[in-house]
């Protein structure tokens, strides 16, 4: 059975195609687009990385995972459920990606960018569904209570390196609109 992943990639290999156009190419393109402003080339490609980075990443996670049962169970074990240690971690977390959220939506981001963002965090909150009910299958499991916990800081760092690329975006903005003035 194929993964689904890896057809997900097949079917998209030509959006992942690094190859360059000609110069004569990026002259033509370069008169069209005369008068109007130029976007941030580093925007996409950070964009494009970080897309690569996390799937390949879920991807890496998700393989290192045991198999599904064949019977699903209904049960989950949330990290609050271990010991009043895994609470604390499970709220710090929590509570932080919360504030994430919060602090991006002020920004006002591009929504093509948020759709993209909720995309990823939606993969991995999945992922965290299925490392719970895994828990609940193998109570105290430390391998599963790992990947928990990393699984919250790629939420999380996720979040921070997009409120940070959109402070910093905000920031150039603002640099260039005071040097046109």
């Amino acid at each position: 059975m194929e993964d689904s992943f890896e057809k997900y990639i097949r079917e998209q290999r030509m959006q992942f195609d690094d190859a360059e156009p000609s110069a004569k190419h990026a002259l033509v393109f370069e008169k069209k687009l005369a008068g109007k402003e130029r976007s941030n080339p580093l925007r996409m490609i950070w964009w494009a990385a970080a897309v690569i980075v996390l799937f390949v990443g879920v991807a890496a996670v998700m393989k290192n995972l045991p198999d599904a049962p064949q019977e699903t169970e209904n049960t989950s074990m949330a990290l609050k459920e271990v010991s009043s240690e895994m609470a604390d971690v499970e709220a710090f977390y929590t509570e932080e990606i919360l504030q994430s959220k919060t602090m991006l939506s002020a920004f006002g981001a591009d929504q093509n960018q948020i759709e993209l963002l909720n995309k990823n965090l939606d993969l991995l909150e999945q992922q965290y569904d299925y490392l719970k009910s895994e828990l609940a299958a193998h109570p105290g499991d430390q391998r599963i209570i790992t990947s928990m916990i990393e699984n919250y800081r790629t939420r999380l760092q996720l979040l921070e390196k997009h409120l940070l690329f959109i402070q910093k975006y905000q920031q150039h903005q603002n640099q260039t609109s005071h040097e046109n003035a």
